[in-house]
């Protein structure tokens, strides 16, 4: 059985693939643990001085650091600026006008869900109506829901004009 089995065309293909693949494999170890010895060209670069490190950053002193912390920059009531940092040079982006609004076309803005890749939802009501959600690009009454904020939702006319709904505050 032996025998026969050594002349089956299919373990001849195997072991020739075997023996194939084992020679690969010292051809490449070979190759992988073989040391080039350098040329004397880059020897002669090796011999000339080293570049210029760059400065190294002073650290800040325990004043400033103190300061930072006094701050509290993580407190949780800390709010973001009203007007967002722009580098020197770089001039503001044209806005269309804005008309911010508690109450547009019979619409009351009840809460807003924001999602982390610049998306979220709004909870819209209409006079005499249910609240519906509505998501960012759905249309609803002539108005395309742009940006959702945390407690605001903007709107755009159909004539280009931007309306600001907010969440009215408890108590008001």
């Amino acid at each position: 059985m032996n025998a026969t089995l050594r002349r089956s065309r299919p373990v001849q293909g195997t072991a020739l693939l075997l023996g194939a693949s084992l020679m690969l494999l010292a051809w490449s170890v070979g190759r992988a643990v073989r040391v080039d010895v350098a040329s004397g060209a880059s020897r002669r670069r090796a011999d000339t001085p080293p570049p210029a490190l760059p400065r190294v950053r002073e650290v800040y002193p325990l004043e400033r650091v103190l300061d930072a912390v006094a701050k509290d920059p993580f407190h949780p009531e800390r709010r973001a600026p009203s007007v967002a940092y722009r580098l020197p040079g770089e001039t503001p982006v044209a806005t269309r006008s804005v008309a911010v609004r508690q109450d547009g076309n019979g619409l009351r803005l009840v809460g807003t869900a924001v999602a982390g890749d610049g998306g979220g939802v709004a909870m819209c009501q209409w006079t005499g109506g249910s609240p519906r959600l509505v998501r960012v690009g759905e249309q609803v009454l002539g108005l395309t829901l742009t940006r959702v904020r945390p407690g605001s939702a903007e709107f755009t006319t159909e004539s280009g004009t931007t309306v600001v709904l907010r969440v009215p505050r408890t108590g008001t």
